[in-house]
């Protein structure tokens, strides 16, 4: 997953196989930021945004799945971002 940061490609992170992509914009109702390139074949769903938030609403142990998700992908960019600092 990349993003352009004053004319240069940055990395933001590396997702693997089964993970979420677009969450984040999704929930926030942002428009995306970032491109997501692929390494090989890809096989993926396309959840429109008001799909995404019904399922997450009738089933709180997937929200609280992907909240951790995005926990985790904060807690890495924050570690990311000190070492550059």
């Amino acid at each position: 997953v990349t993003t352009a940061v004053e004319g240069f490609e940055t990395l933001l992170g590396i997702r693997l196989p089964g993970e979420v992509i677009g969450e984040i914009g999704a929930l926030t109702a942002s428009p995306r930021n970032a491109t997501v390139t692929a390494c090989g074949t890809v096989d993926a769903i396309i959840i429109p945004r008001d799909g995404f938030e019904a399922f997450l609403s009738r089933h709180p142990y997937a929200a609280r799945q992907v909240m951790a998700t995005i926990a985790r992908q904060l807690t890495w960019a924050n570690r990311r971002r000190s070492d550059f600092a």
